[in-house]
């Protein structure tokens, strides 16, 4: 990185080499140190850490609540001692289907693989077939083998007789990472081309009578592989804890529903899945969020996040990579600049930060960033940075960082440290939006106090005033006495740069109240503040001989800019803005029409607007007497100045003292006396500066 700022044109450019082969030094330490960290998250060596830091961020999130429209109907301990060993007859399920549909389910889910007929009770197949044809609101599973690269083989369907009837089917596999964690659910898969949803993704396409096609182009955060796999976002925390009981979705035994004994309209409108909690079933999985995790909450923990589209993203190693770039590599400059005491600070902010950052993004934006490896890039690269330190000296920098510090917000400062070319020595015109400020009658303030506290008082106002200025990006070009000079649009490119000095125009009227209070407390009388905003051409660029040179912005834009701050005197009002401001900024400010003028030196009129609020933030009959003013106006430059004589006597009505409404009440008393000549224009000359 380069360095810009006042030096010699020798100085500049053999200290600007030197930085810039320092830093590539830097830059190479500090690769080689992600690098490293990236071997090392390449061999799975962080995973367990990872896990943790997810594990950690559902902690602090807790249990969240799943959608009210999911109900479960578990095959459990308590269903086995009344009911007798399990598996049962298939007319148990048959007649759970028809109890299910009576009591009001819209859709019913069976984790439950029936793949093989029934040799002892073949009338119970077909029985099953019935109910389930009958209520027309089922959907079964089915599994996928996969062959040794991870496809989907070899599909195992339903049983004949329930492959007869319409009912629908969805495969339940789910598979584990390569930490053993169940993370992902399948949703779909192309089979010999064909659709083949998930059992999650065809129950919830049946409950919102959708095809499953239809609702997989509606999901979000969908891996493009061959098993479509989505993130789950687990509704609970250590759901081990005792289970059924600590899990956040509504269980029901499966013998209580088929002897009556669950409590009227708990199906209703519902999805309702039906599954095995059994020990003896072995249908249990290791999850981030509990070790022993039961396959069914799996499937209605992948129902809840289809309903709500809601699934988890995690960030893909493209991105992992630039965030340990932007961390490690990155980070790693910014602590070339500091002290050692200053750099471990910022280690232990920074950690506090990131992990703030990671879940937010996560309970926020449903987002996963990888927290391990981006933290052990940074420890690598502030290792690396510390040992360059001892050898690497970064005084220039320093200087400049304070040199500009108090002019210049710190994306500006960075920005020059990062490329000096954007501060051109020769300069280039370009469109800016320039602000011009002043203290009304700050002479005669300054006269009835004593020095020193005036230059106390001028230090907090132009404090206050250029936070503002900072706050939207501004540069802060000079200070002239009690004015303060600043430009939008360079040398960064602002494309919105007229709106957002207008934005600035306008908290600095509110800065400036909250000033005045604090000096009121100290027995000073409030002051007034007049500003003037112009979007036009100018020369920027660093300017000067070596001894001083300083960017900034020249050209009669510059004056215009000027003599607008100057004309508030005239009219008795805070901001003026040029046409060209208004025009790009209009769609959100409010602003009148004050005048036509003409400024000393130049012989072309322009148009000038007291900027009065952001957009609908004047009251309603503020705005109606603003109208009134802009109908007045029109009037009188159509020479009807009794009319507009008129509408202007309504306006000062509405706005008592209002200092624009009486300029053009008496301008019309005197060319009601005397008319102005045959050529005049509107156009009013100013004769001040």
């Amino acid at each position: 990185m380069g360095c810009g700022g006042p030096s010699t044109g020798s100085e500049t450019d053999s200290g600007g080499l030197r930085v810039r082969k320092d830093h590539f030094k830097l830059l190479a330490w500090n690769l080689i140190a992600v690098a490293i960290v990236a071997l090392v998250h390449a061999m799975g060596l962080f995973d367990r850490f990872e896990e943790a830091s997810v594990k950690a961020r559902y902690w602090a999130r807790g249990p969240v609540a799943p959608d009210p429209r999911i109900a479960v109907v578990t095959i459990d301990q308590k269903s086995v001692n009344e009911m007798g060993p399990y598996p049962w007859t298939r007319d148990r399920h048959a007649q759970l289907i028809s109890l299910l549909s009576q009591h009001g389910a819209k859709t019913i889910a069976f984790d439950v693989l029936f793949l093989e007929p029934d040799i002892d009770n073949p009338e119970d197949d077909e029985f099953l077939a019935a109910s389930a044809a009958k209520s027309d609101r089922t959907v079964f599973g089915m599994l996928f083998n996969k062959t040794r690269k991870g496809a989907p083989a070899e599909p195992l369907f339903p049983i004949p007789a329930l492959e007869r009837v319409t009912a629908d089917f969805g495969f339940v596999n789910v598979y584990p990472e390569l930490s053993g964690l169940v993370s992902k659910a399948p949703l779909w898969v192309d089979f010999e081309g064909t659709f083949v949803p998930s059992l999650a993704l065809a129950t919830v396409a049946a409950f919102e009578g959708k095809t499953p096609e239809t609702l997989s182009k509606e999901l979000r955060a969908v891996t493009e592989n061959r098993w479509h796999e989505a993130h789950l976002n687990y509704t609970g925390w250590n759901a081990q804890l005792d289970w059924p009981e600590s899990s956040p979705f509504p269980f029901h035994s499966f013998v209580d529903v088929l002897r009556g004994r669950t409590e009227e309209g708990a199906f209703k409108d519902k999805i309702v899945i039906v599954g095995g909690t059994l020990h003896a079933l072995f249908d249990y999985k290791p999850t981030v969020v509990s070790s022993v995790f039961p396959g069914l909450e799996i499937q209605a923990n992948a129902v809840n996040n289809l309903l709500k589209n809601n699934f988890l993203r995690r960030v893909d190693t493209r991105w992992l990579l630039l965030i340990m770039l932007l961390i490690g590599v990155l980070w790693g400059f910014g602590m070339a600049r500091a002290p050692v005491w200053a750099g471990a600070i910022a280690v232990i902010f920074s950690i506090l930060g990131y992990t703030f950052l990671t879940y937010w993004f996560f309970s926020r934006h449903l987002l996963l960033i990888n927290f391990a490896t981006p933290l052990f890039a940074f420890f690598a690269a502030f290792l690396a940075t510390l040992i360059f330190q001892l050898d690497t000296s970064h005084r220039e920098q320093e200087a400049i960082r304070n040199l500009f510090a108090e002019y210049t917000p710190p994306k500006l400062i960075d920005l020059m440290l990062n490329d000096p070319s954007k501060l051109k020595l020769g300069g280039e015109e370009r469109d800016i939006t320039v602000f011009f400020s002043d203290i009304a009658g700050f002479t005669a303030i300054s006269e009835s106090m004593d020095p020193a506290r005036v230059v106390e008082l001028l230090n907090d106002y132009q404090k206050s005033m250029t936070d503002v200025v900072f706050k939207y990006d501004g540069y802060l070009d000079k200070y002239i006495g009690d004015a303060i000079m600043a430009f939008w649009n360079a040398p960064l490119n602002q494309p919105d740069h007229p709106l957002l000095a207008c934005r600035a125009a306008l908290e600095q009227i509110h800065a400036l109240a909250e000033f005045n209070r604090r000096v009121s407390l100290q027995g000073i009388a409030p002051v007034r503040a007049r500003m003037g905003l112009h979007t036009g051409r100018a020369l920027v660029g660093r300017m000067g001989p070596d001894s001083r040179r300083t960017y900034t912005a020249i050209g009669d834009s510059i004056n215009l800019g000027s003599r607008l701050e100057g004309a508030n005197k005239y009219y008795g009002t805070g901001v003026i803005i040029s046409e060209p401001t208004h025009k790009a900024a209009a769609a959100e400010i409010e602003a009148r029409e004050l005048d036509l003028i003409r400024v000393q030196g130049k012989t072309q009129p322009i148009r000038i607007f007291e900027l009065t609020a952001m957009k609908n933030g004047l009251p309603p009959e503020t705005k109606a007497a603003h109208g009134l003013f802009s109908d007045g106006i029109r009037l009188y430059r159509a020479r009807r100045f009794a009319d507009a004589m008129d509408l202007f006597v309504a306006v000062d009505r509405a706005l008592p003292g209002d200092p624009p409404t009486g300029i053009y009440i008496q301008r019309c008393r005197r060319f009601l006396e005397v008319p102005p000549p045959p050529d005049w224009d509107g156009v009013h000359a100013m004769t001040s500066k």
